[in-house]
């Protein structure tokens, strides 16, 4: 019972459209890389503002939000990136499953001298796609992978 009354407060949480934050950087990056492009449809919305900033390569993209403009992934502004490369293998101490019978691996929150925020990486398409977010349960990130898998190419 406790469990079903946490999934319902997470989807009752604000949620952010992901592919409208990224609407103009989308068309760049897909025009830029040869790999399908994969995104949440939401995210917590857990912000006042997000700024967007993509980067593609033939055989790779990352898209990052920041919470300040030209964050670049600095710890105090970093929302979330979401990177997709070709090859590679995911990584990640624990194995999760995700929707369509995709298998991805999960990193949970670690510091030393700095902080990496969570992660998910799974492979598909020929391609290796990673989501780190500030999230704060393994539960969103989940989430978010299905969620990408099933909305497909962007």
């Amino acid at each position: 019972m406790l469990h079903l009354l946490a999934v319902a407060a997470a989807l009752a949480a604000p949620q952010v459209d992901v592919p409208e934050l990224f609407a103009e950087e989308l068309p760049r990056v897909k025009d830029k890389t040869e790999i399908a492009v994969l995104l949440p449809q939401t995210m917590p919305d857990l912000f006042d503002e997000y700024f967007a900033d993509a980067s593609a390569r033939r055989r790779s993209y990352d898209l990052d939000l920041g919470a300040a403009p030209d964050c670049f992934g600095a710890n105090a502004c970093f929302v979330a990136t979401f990177t997709g490369e070709r090859g590679g293998t995911p990584s990640g101490r624990q194995r999760v499953e995700l929707a369509r019978g995709r298998v991805g691996r999960f990193q949970p929150l670690s510091c030393g001298a700095s902080c990496s925020p969570p992660s998910i990486s799974w492979r598909e398409r020929g391609a290796t796609y990673e989501i780190q977010a500030k999230v704060d349960r393994r539960r969103q990130l989940v989430r978010m992978a299905n969620s990408a898998i099933r909305h497909g190419p962007r």
